[in-house]
């Protein structure tokens, strides 16, 4: 998917269609990420780097900037953020025309989508694990972020006409056409790529609580083998849960 976006017709349209840069925005801050995070690279390299670069790594996942970095409201928000700053202020334009920058932008997004889904799936080890029914709402909640950004995009002024009228491109009726389907890139599109993003979240979230299931049936066997004589529970789950006898009494 990387090489088709930066050797492919998408880069090489990218400064001269609006919905040619949308795409490969979306592509690279939501597509690519899912899929590298889904490989899970940290395990995969750590398993192949030497004893003492692993402990390091190992060190470096439970300090302090590794949790903050991946904390949700910090990852969810560079996520939301990035497009909106990089659309709607002269970022987009300037480094359209300087490659070098174009280069550190997309190094940028492709940055944030990884650590975004990383910290999400959590199929690699984590500086710390949180819940997925967080992810799973955190998630519900960024798909109308996504339709809020396309919509502001669909139905706001013509973006960009200076920097389109240098490239000799003053056709207002086809720069509008090309923003709205930017728009619709922007929006739908980054909806599709979410809907695996969400199968993978529901996944997870049943094999947490079937995880979890297993530890409460284990501790209430547990605590049947410790006290033979008692009376037997009803065998329903929360009147043995530590978690609901702290929480309800």
């Amino acid at each position: 998917m990387l090489a088709i976006l930066a050797c492919g017709p998408i880069h090489a349209y990218a400064p001269h269609l609006f919905w040619a840069r949308a795409l490969e925005i979306t592509v690279l801050l939501y597509c690519v990420p899912l899929l590298l995070a889904s490989g899970m690279p940290v395990t995969v390299i750590g398993g192949n780097l030497p004893t003492h670069l692993r402990r390091r790594g190992e060190r470096f996942l439970r300090s302090a900037p590794a949790k903050a970095v991946t904390h949700p409201a910090v990852a969810s928000g560079l996520l939301l953020v990035t497009p909106w700053v990089l659309l709607f202020t002269s970022w987009n334009t300037t480094a359209l025309a300087h490659p070098a920058l174009d280069v550190l932008t997309r190094g940028w997004l492709l940055a944030v989508g990884v650590g975004y889904y990383y910290s999400r799936t959590q199929a690699d080890p984590v500086p710390r694990r949180y819940p997925q029914s967080l992810s799973l709402l955190i998630t519900l909640v960024e798909s109308l972020a996504d339709g809020v950004l396309g919509i502001v995009v669909w139905l706001g002024p013509t973006m960009d006409t200076i920097y389109y009228a240098g490239l000799g491109l003053t056709d207002t009726a086809q720069l509008r056409l090309s923003q709205t389907v930017g728009a619709g890139m922007l929006w739908l599109l980054a909806d599709v790529f979410g809907l695996p993003f969400l199968m993978l979240l529901m996944t997870a979230l049943r094999r947490e609580d079937s995880r979890r299931q297993a530890r409460a049936d284990a501790a209430i066997d547990a605590a049947s083998e410790e006290r033979p004589g008692d009376e037997p529970t009803t065998g329903l789950w929360w009147e043995t849960d530590p978690r609901m006898t702290d929480r309800y009494r």
